[in-house]
């Protein structure tokens, strides 16, 4: 009889303790936080595409997800883009690469060694980092901004 008045205490230790990990509102570190100022997921593009071949239709790219790591002068990131056509998702993308870092004044200027000829500028805001880059597109142009 004594066994049905633990059930009880189990069940009320077992409910108050799940869901009590830390509850912190800071972002995780090297996460993507936004792009060009909006959340995630953060419209990069919205054009009419009217080719003349075709029946024209909207074109959009969004931002959904992505990381920067930044360890000494060596970096690393990976952004998660979609591409929508007339609303209809599209084609998902990945943009990976890697480089090193040198200091210029209050920024670092860093050189992709995955992807030849491509640069970012880095800087340092408060706990956040900062890059202004296109994944070598000029229409994906922006500022993205990453927790530190």
């Amino acid at each position: 009889m004594m066994f049905y008045l633990y059930i009880p205490l189990v069940l009320t230790a077992l409910l108050t303790g799940c869901g009590q990990g830390s509850s912190s509102s800071s972002p995780t570190p090297g996460a993507l936080q936004s792009a060009n100022g909006q959340p995630l997921p953060a419209k990069l593009l919205d054009t009419l595409i009217n080719d003349g071949a075709n029946k024209p239709y909207r074109f959009q790219v969004f931002v959904n997800s992505g990381t920067f790591k930044l360890e000494g002068n060596k970096y690393e990131q990976e952004v998660y883009l979609q591409d929508f056509v007339d609303g209809i998702p599209s084609r998902r993308w990945r943009w990976k690469e890697f480089g090193t870092c040198t200091p210029s004044g209050e920024k670092l200027l860093c050189e992709s060694g995955y992807i030849q000829n491509y640069r970012l500028e880095l800087t340092q805001q408060g706990n956040t980092l900062v890059t202004r880059q296109n994944f070598t597109d000029p229409a994906l142009e922006g500022s993205y901004v990453f927790g530190k």
